[in-house]
């Protein structure tokens, strides 16, 4: 039996986010998260601008679709081609409070979801 290496629980959850290189000058890139956990996140990039490895800014915009937040992290994998590309993204800086927003916010899905399966018609 495989033991589970993720120590938070991830969420589905698509949010828009800027991807702008850490050290060096590039583009930036933009994209939607895949899942989001307290540790990290999983963003998918149509067009890949990134180096496999390297520290990275993130503005990622709140579920509510008005505030955007500023994070800091490092890539840590990268998996796809040419056309689209994921990115796991441990998160290094990000405000706390608008942590816990994004995930209270999937929580609350979640449970939406799932309270849903037990509805009687």
């Amino acid at each position: 039996m495989i033991k589970e290496k993720r120590q938070y629980e991830r969420y589905a959850i698509s949010l828009d986010v800027e991807v702008i290189p850490g050290k060096e000058k590039g583009a930036v890139g933009r994209g939607t998260t895949v899942n989001f956990s307290r540790a990290g996140m999983c963003l998918r990039i149509p067009d890949p601008v990134l180096s496999l490895r390297g520290a990275v800014n993130l503005k990622v915009k709140l579920p509510d679709g008005e505030a955007v937040t500023v994070a800091a992290g490092d890539i840590m994998w990268a998996r796809g081609d040419r056309e689209s590309c994921c990115y796991g993204i441990k998160i290094i800086v990000m405000n706390r409070e608008d942590k816990f927003r994004i995930l209270d916010y999937c929580r609350d899905m979640q449970l939406g979801a799932s309270s849903s399966d037990f509805s009687v018609n």
